[in-house]
């Protein structure tokens, strides 16, 4: 895999679909204890569906974070920035589904009355249907028929999934034209993350500075840290070190270049300072992790 591949996987607004011509992912995955996790805060064009069938899923959503367990459902808006992790130590087991708006109905009024309604409903960035509630069976009796479907490959799954995807944006528009929301959900903080992480995302490989950082949202360094703090977790350039790091991990499974060339291409000035990094980061020298994980 190339290095401007792995680019497009791990930075924001890039999701690869099994079929081009049919911009949809379906994906159950699991993350047990022993499995390096990567928390990356991203944002795409696609409607994104979760549900999980074991252990707890946490969703950081812009400033709000929701914990979504067995029967529960999370609908979140097209170009909404989130990451997610397991929450605490029990495994978790999850199914995800990524759509653009484009495959459903080509019909101009339903895509102008219901799907631009809710793509464009501003304090509904998400949508979490707790378990017990009609919402969240309606949908999950979808998400599980489109995922049985495409799992057992039959024949047609495709036009399944469509029509499941169209109940469950029914069920979503149905929600959102009755409830009158108490709290806007969208901040001024959170587009100006958006703007520096996407910064990030595309530069880290450059030498940046944390005024590098500030300046592509236009603002002052001190604001720049306080909204990282506040919201990622990190320093910025804590958090720069933390994504260079986890390309350089991924670089090291897919490619047999050297740990110098990885860390120079990455960043990092000096091969003995990102082994240093690495180490703190992983626990494990990256030759180690490279023998461990490949």
């Amino acid at each position: 895999m190339k290095k401007e591949q792995l680019i497009q996987d791990m930075a924001a607004g890039i999701v690869h679909y099994e079929n081009a011509a049919i911009p949809l992912r379906i994906k159950e995955y699991s993350v047990h204890e022993n499995r390096e996790e990567y928390n990356i805060p991203h944002w795409h064009d696609d409607f994104e569906l979760m549900q999980v069938l074991e252990g707890v899923c946490e969703y950081q959503i812009n400033d709000d974070l929701i914990y979504v367990q067995n029967g529960d459902f999370l609908f979140v808006n097209a170009r909404v920035m989130h990451k997610t992790k397991r929450h605490g130590d029990s495994p978790l087991t999850g199914r995800c589904l990524l759509f653009q708006q484009g495959i459903l109905s080509p019909n101009p009024m339903i895509q102008e009355k219901y799907l631009e309604s809710i793509r464009n409903a501003g304090p509904f960035e998400y949508i979490y249907f707790p378990r017990n509630t009609k919402e969240a069976d309606i949908c999950i009796r979808w998400m599980n028929w489109i995922y049985e479907a495409k799992h057992e490959s039959l024949p047609a799954y495709e036009m399944e999934a469509l029509a499941g995807l169209h109940a469950i944006m029914a069920c979503i528009y149905r929600y959102i034209s009755r409830i009158t929301p108490a709290v806007e959900q969208k901040s001024e903080k959170a587009e100006l993350e958006k703007k520096m992480l996407s910064f990030i995302y595309h530069q880290y490989a450059d030498k940046i500075t944390l005024t590098d950082i500030a300046s592509s949202a236009s603002i002052s360094v001190h604001r720049c840290c306080e909204i990282f703090k506040e919201n990622v977790g990190y320093s910025p350039v804590e958090y720069l070190n933390y994504y260079r790091l986890h390309v350089a991990a991924k670089m090291l499974l897919i490619s047999d270049k050297p740990v110098q060339e990885i860390a120079l291409s990455n960043g990092f000035e000096s091969a003995a300072y990102f082994t240093k990094q690495f180490k703190k980061q992983f626990q494990k020298t990256p030759k180690e992790y490279r023998r461990m994980h490949g």
